[in-house]
């Protein structure tokens, strides 16, 4: 076999370990390179998926086929020539700004270096084997919560909603979601799995998926899992004690848990939940003794109140993580004022995630973006019967420069 090599410091500057050890599903059944590339963007927004979309569904679950796929083997090819791929520009430009970003993180935290990959791969970017290190499952669109930077592609919940803003008919079928319930994908997924240090799963709602399950309890059968670290991302609606057993036979359980702002505001946000039930969630998942953190989605909706937000699971000992919105762009705390900037910052000075939160907010804004924020909420409130006005009367005023 010839081998894809490309000496010096570049490499580290290009390189990461995922389009090599790494398999990441969306709920409509596309894979991409991972969670925060390009691709993933553009899937999630779209309505059929284009030709160019290597789907579950078209590789009728062949791992192999799709690690092989000719984006995949583009991608790997480019990061041993030192060059920077297009689907992964959105990490560099993180990078660029200073901050973290999915590539840095997961090389840090995965088990495969440049030379290994440059030790198993063919000059035009092919692997002969495929063994995933690090799991991403997003299990299908069910979810019990329609949450204001969503969609219907990830959330069930949001298709009437987005019917009645559309005028029309949410036209993919149902059946694109369902592959989690299809026993050949998890059965194909078993093959690649000896390697396996880390699966993280998602949805839709996570934990109203019980055919998950299956693939745990092969995890566990197989003497994998205490090998395993498993990574929930759920809404903090749900406590399901069936899972308890399951999960104390791995090496180790994390929850991410999404939660965007205290009490009103976060049924707001993450319609319909209940502050009170969402509480009790939370305090039962954190309550098992498992790693529990929160992750923060932060817009312009709720950007002016991080500070109250991480002070508050802060006094309860839980770390809190934000994610910040880039899509739809109109929901991106970019676009806000630059008076309204600096409320924020002046806000949140010595705080911790200052310098996260200003290299972000220095970013080029987007005018009509931000026009199209009011429009596109006052929309959505009409059909919800809310008010982002009353709810969030202190920063809509600043937003507004009526503060």
């Amino acid at each position: 076999m010839t081998l894809a090599r490309n000496g010096g410091t570049a490499l580290s500057k290009t390189f990461c370990p995922l389009p090599w050890t790494h398999l990441a599903t969306h709920p409509h059944g596309s894979v991409t390179l991972c969670c925060e590339s390009d691709m993933t963007n553009r899937a999630s927004e779209a309505q059929n998926l284009p030709r160019e979309f290597i789907t579950l569904h078209n590789t009728e679950y062949d791992f192999v086929k799709i690690m092989n796929s000719d984006l995949f083997k583009q991608v790997r090819k480019d990061m041993l020539e030192g060059k920077q791929p297009a689907p992964c520009s959105k990490c560099y430009k993180l990078e660029e700004l200073g901050n973290e970003s999915k590539r840095t993180r997961d090389t840090k935290l995965l088990d495969f270096s440049i030379e290994d990959a440059q030790r198993i791969t063919h000059t035009d970017g092919t692997l002969d084997e495929v063994n995933f290190e690090f799991i991403e499952l997003r299990l299908g669109n069910i979810c019990n919560l329609a949450c204001r930077s969503c969609n219907p592609q990830s959330s069930s919940k949001w298709i009437a909603d987005w019917e009645k803003l559309n005028e029309r008919k949410f036209d993919m079928p149902q059946t694109m979601f369902d592959w989690p319930l299809d026993e050949r994908f998890w059965a194909n997924l078993a093959e690649h799995c000896n390697n396996t240090r880390k699966v993280y799963i998602n949805g839709g709602e996570p934990l109203l998926v019980d055919k998950h399950m299956r693939f745990l309890e092969f995890l566990i059968a197989k003497n994998l899992a205490k090998n395993i670290t498993l990574v929930y991302s759920t809404n903090s609606t749900i406590i399901n004690d069936k899972y308890i057993d399951l999960w104390n036979e791995f090496k180790q359980v994390e929850f991410m848990v999404s939660i965007d702002c205290l009490e009103e505001r976060n049924t707001y946000l993450r319609h319909p939940a209940k502050w009170d039930k969402t509480i009790e969630a939370f305090d039962w998942l954190h309550s098992l003794g498992h790693k529990c953190y929160v992750l923060q989605t932060v817009s312009i909706m709720n950007i002016y109140y991080i500070k109250e937000f991480w002070e508050f699971f802060r006094s309860k000992g839980v770390y809190v993580s934000h994610n910040m919105v880039h899509h739809p762009n109109y929901y991106s705390a970019v676009n806000a004022p630059q008076h309204a900037k600096q409320a924020v910052l002046d806000k949140i000075a010595g705080m911790p995630f200052y310098d996260s939160i200003n290299n972000f907010l220095n970013q080029e804004p987007n005018t009509l973006a931000f026009e199209q924020f009011f429009k596109e909420n006052e929309r959505l409130d009409a059909i919800r019967k809310q008010s982002y006005s009353n709810i969030f009367k202190e920063w809509y005023q600043i937003l507004k420069g009526t503060s």
